[in-house]
């Protein structure tokens, strides 16, 4: 009795279809990104009533969105925690959602969390989930909740919004 394996082709076939398959239920399981921006900010710091505004095209009338307040820091960053209000207008301009998030920089001993690359250290924190009920072009905002006159070593702040 002889063995013979299965020809060439259809072991070629059989690979290609179990590699479009991973694929699909990799790229299902993403999150469906819909804005994700960043705000420069002065290489002095966060000046206390400096609002950073971002504008966002939200096309799914009926969809929830997850968002993400980030902070991308300098290894001089001189707190443990970082308070950012954010707050969202509707297309028409009336106010719809104000909220506060915590980003927790550094642990405590002081290491630095999140990603960091070039002596910045990129961290983020959750805001509350929000259904906001048409499409349209929505306006943010994010002020820094610190006492400071001026917080040191925040080079950026971003925003990012994913379909819940």
């Amino acid at each position: 009795m002889t063995l013979r394996s299965k020809p060439l082709a259809s072991r070629l076939r059989a690979a290609l279809g179990a590699a479009l398959l991973g694929g699909l239920l990799l790229a299902g399981c993403r999150e469906q990104l819909v804005f994700y921006s960043y705000r420069a900010l002065p290489p002095a710091g966060w000046t206390r009533g400096d609002t950073l505004f971002f504008e966002a095209t939200l096309p799914d009338s009926a969809a929830c969105y997850r968002r993400v307040v980030e902070v991308r820091t300098r290894g001089s960053y001189p707190y443990r925690f970082l308070p950012v209000e954010v707050g969202c207008f509707s297309p028409d301009g009336a106010l719809l959602s104000v909220d506060t998030a915590t980003i927790t920089v550094a642990d405590a001993r002081g290491n630095w969390l999140g990603e960091g690359w070039g002596g910045l250290y990129e961290t983020g924190a959750p805001l509350p989930v929000r259904c906001l009920g048409r499409a349209g072009v929505y306006r943010f905002y994010a002020v820094c909740l610190l006492d400071d006159a001026r917080v040191p070593a925040v080079n950026d702040v971003g925003l990012k919004l994913t379909l819940e």
